[in-house]
């Protein structure tokens, strides 16, 4: 299978200013061929709605290229993980924080910092959470 830009973009729903940017932080492996001739495979196919799938579950970009450098974007659920295998990298904090905002019911929402995101299972946070506001309605 042989994928244009407009049509791997299409067939995924991510944008082509997107997969341009996965591209660049390596999350995304580069096309084949150059220029006008560049194209891609069902291999980018797969990693790219991976990578969607990963994102839409709050997983931070670092933490995907870090399982994608150990050959690992395939593994099981990240989310899931009792504990992460790996770890959102230093970043200076002076320059940007990534929160990541979650519904718990009507009028309560949760912010996590994405690095406290890796160390919690969400689900069951999630659970815990409503079952305490029950108790109090």
């Amino acid at each position: 299978m042989i994928l244009k830009l407009d049509l791997l973009s299409k067939k995924t729903g991510v944008s082509k200013r997107a997969i341009r940017y996965y591209i660049q932080r390596k999350l995304l492996s580069p096309p084949e061929g150059k220029l006008k001739g560049a194209y891609y495979t069902e291999k980018h196919l797969k990693e790219l709605l991976r990578i969607k799938e990963l994102t839409e579950q709050g997983v931070p970009l670092e933490v995907i290229r870090e399982y994608k450098d150990k050959n690992k974007l395939f593994d099981k659920d990240i989310s899931t993980f009792p504990e992460h295998p790996v770890s959102v990298k230093d970043y200076d904090k002076t320059e940007y924080e990534v929160w990541k905002r979650f519904y718990i019911s009507d009028g309560i929402e949760m912010h996590l910092r994405s690095d406290i995101i890796l160390q919690v299972n969400m689900n069951e946070l999630k659970e815990n959470i409503t079952k305490t506001i029950k108790k109090y309605k």
